[in-house]
């Protein structure tokens, strides 16, 4: 079984009511026998734990009752093996802008992403390849009158990025 330490701490400000909100988090993890899977064998196995380290942060800005704007940012400045190998599959940095906006029924909301390089192992260590950074745009049309049904048109990876989460190829 797996077994996890962690700590976070973090620190919230709200200004000129809620309009505008500031976040900034900081988080270590100590995790022993996480659980992995052996592409070479096929099979999970306990791989040994590592530490997670870094900082999360978001700036929310609502200028009117129908308009929201937000960034966020995480840097995971240390993501490493019990040996002291960068964890695969852990990009050093994550950006976000999102804007959400309603008029009447109608929502139109994007989320423009990127996120750093990453490792990527199959077989091993030796097998291990850099995947390039994403940017990645989503958008979405909502229509909200047909209570309590809604109807959603949706348009995800717009730039037709070539990348995968948690390994697996996305669409």
């Amino acid at each position: 079984e797996e077994e996890t330490l962690s700590f976070d701490t973090g620190y919230e400000q709200s200004l000129w009511g809620d309009a505008l909100k500031a976040d900034v988090t900081f988080f270590q993890i100590d995790a022993d026998q996480t659980i992995v899977f052996d592409f070479a064998n096929l099979t999970h196995l306990n791989g040994g734990g590592g530490k997670t380290q870094g900082i999360e942060s978001s700036l929310t800005f609502v200028p009117c009752e129908n308009l929201r704007l937000r960034t966020a940012y995480t840097n995971l400045d240390k993501a490493e093996e019990r040996d002291g190998i960068r964890r695969q599959r852990t990009p050093r940095n994550w950006f976000a802008l999102g804007a959400a906006g309603t008029y009447q029924d109608l929502t139109l909301s994007a989320e423009l992403r990127y996120r750093d390089s990453q490792e990527i192992e199959f077989f091993g260590i030796e097998g291990r390849y850099d995947e390039p950074a994403a940017t990645l745009l989503d958008a979405s049309l909502t229509y909200r009158g047909l209570s309590p049904v809604d109807l959603y048109l949706r348009a995800d990876n717009i730039f037709d990025e070539n990348y995968t989460e948690s390994g697996f190829r996305m669409p």
